[in-house]
Parts: structure tokens; sequence; C-alpha cells
């Protein structure tokens, strides 16, 4: 009876984690591969003449591969100066957890340029570029970028100033004749408590051995690059029992000594955390 009452509570976590918890919400996920501008979308010069518009893979400038797909939203240079805002749809009812995510990359390898930036700013009113933008969340010194081959930079913005608002957001471009930019994969989503199985681009999080387990158990993680990690322990209902990593680690595999002898039998969740990303699985304790 009681391995059988385990196998229904082992059900009830997966089942509850996948459908109750939800490790990722979108609100928006935007990578420019449709029609440009995307729905909801609009893109307005405040000086100058050139405005945002899409661009792919075979402006070599930008520095392909994209973070995803062919195409970006692409902002070139302007002289003698130029200012033009790419604005997202209205994003409803930020909650806990929210942010803004997204990739840009200077447009050249060489320089210094004059001066470019890109303001990230936010409206709770209207998408027209003008005042109601007061919010500055971000400001990226584009021609700031080392000269020599570019990457693509993730960027990650908690939201949670604006929780209960209604939001826009405008990407700023600047520039005196300065770089231009790339802009992909713009994103606001919440990294709540949640189970996952697809692959994660920042590391691999390994089911626990042996599982269930009695007393102690090993849990496993590969990461790909150096990276801040915190791994917690939290029961069925998403409450922290206990934090086992929260420290800078180097890339390469880890493995981390869970010991339960102070907790009770049944379904608790193991969660790990990066930088940008976060990931969630089961675990059986049993005595």
């Amino acid at each position: 009876m009681k391995k059988i009452f385990t196998l229904l509570l082992v059900v009830f976590a997966v089942s509850y984690g996948i459908n109750g918890y939800t490790q990722i919400t979108y609100k928006l996920n935007e990578s420019f591969e449709g029609t440009f501008l995307p729905t909801g979308w609009t893109s307005n010069s405040v000086a100058g003449s050139k405005i945002w518009v899409k661009q792919d893979d075979s402006k070599l400038s930008l520095h392909p591969p994209f973070p995803d797909g062919t195409n970006c939203a692409w902002m070139d240079f302007e002289a003698p100066n130029g200012e033009d805002y790419l604005i997202t749809p209205q994003i409803m009812n930020i909650v806990a957890g929210d942010s803004l995510i997204f990739t840009w990359v200077k447009q050249y390898t060489d320089g210094p340029y004059p001066y470019d930036s890109c303001i990230v700013r936010l409206s709770t009113t209207t998408a027209t570029p003008n005042a109601a933008f007061n919010q500055t969340l971000m400001r990226i010194c584009v021609h700031c970028t080392p000269v020599g081959p570019q990457v693509w930079s993730r960027v990650s913005i908690p939201l949670s100033a604006y929780i209960g608002q209604n939001v826009y957001i405008a990407f700023d471009h600047k520039d005196t004749d300065g770089h231009g930019m790339g802009l992909d994969l713009v994103q606001v989503k919440n990294n709540g408590v949640g189970i996952s199985n697809v692959s994660n681009p920042a590391f691999n999080l390994n089911q626990n051995y042996p599982n269930p387990f009695i007393g102690s158990t090993m849990i496993s993680f590969e990461l790909k690059t150096n990276d801040f990690v915190k791994l917690t322990v939290l029961d069925v209902l998403g409450k922290e029992v206990t934090t086992l990593v929260n420290q800078n680690l180097t890339a390469g595999t880890h493995n981390v000594t869970f010991n339960a002898a102070d907790l009770s039998s049944g379904v608790y969740l193991y969660k790990l955390e990066t930088t940008d990303f976060n990931e969630t699985k089961v675990m059986m304790l049993e005595k």
C-alpha cells in the first residue's frame, strides 16, 4: 500500500508540475522570422530617416548564426545622427517572475566610431515614442563593444517593479554616424517552478541517482560555460527546503550530494538556476 501511495504521489507531482507550475510562460516571444513588422510591433524614427527593418543572415556584418532562425531586427547607423524606436505590443499584467530577455549584437567588427547606444525603455501608457517612455530599463553602449569578432549577447531584465501593470517596451537606438546593431529573440517570460524535459543551452540537469532514494542521493549537472549557479530543493508546493549550491562554478560536470536524513518521506523537486535559465526535476524520498 505504501509503494502504491508513493507512486500516486510521484504521478501527482509530475502532473502538477507540468500543468500547475509551468516553468516558462511567454507573454512575448519574437524572433522576427515572419512578416516585419510583427503583429502589434511599431517602428518609429524620432531623428533621421531610417527605421528598424528585418534583415537575414546574408548580412554578414551581423555575425550569423543568429540566436533563433535566419532573421533579426536590424538598425543601421545613420549620418549625421539618428534615433529610432522599435516598440513591442502591449504586454499585459506583469506578474512576479516576469523578465524581459533579448539578444543583441554590434553590427561591425571594427571601430571605434562615434557614439551609439541602445536604450531599453518602458511605458505604462502608450506605444507612441514620447515622454511616456520615461522608464529606462537598461542602456547598452554599442560603440563600447570591443573591436574584433562579434558574438550575440543575451540580456535578462526583471520586470518585478511593474507587477500588475500593462507595459510597452522600446528599443531606442541612438547614434551619431555609429555602428548599427541587430536584435533577436525578444521575450517576456516567467521562470517559475516547473518540470522541464527540453534541451537547455546553458546546462544539462540530470535525474538524481538513486531515485527513489533512502537517506541521500546524488544530483549531477553539466555547465556549458562558467556561470553563477543556484541549486535548491523544494517541496511539492514549491516551498524552498534547502539550498545546495549558491555560487559561481566553472564549466564542466558537477556532482552534489543531497542528504535528506532530516526530511519526511515524499515527493520533492530540485531546481537548478543559472544567469538566464532554470530547470526543475522530481525526486522521491522513501524511509
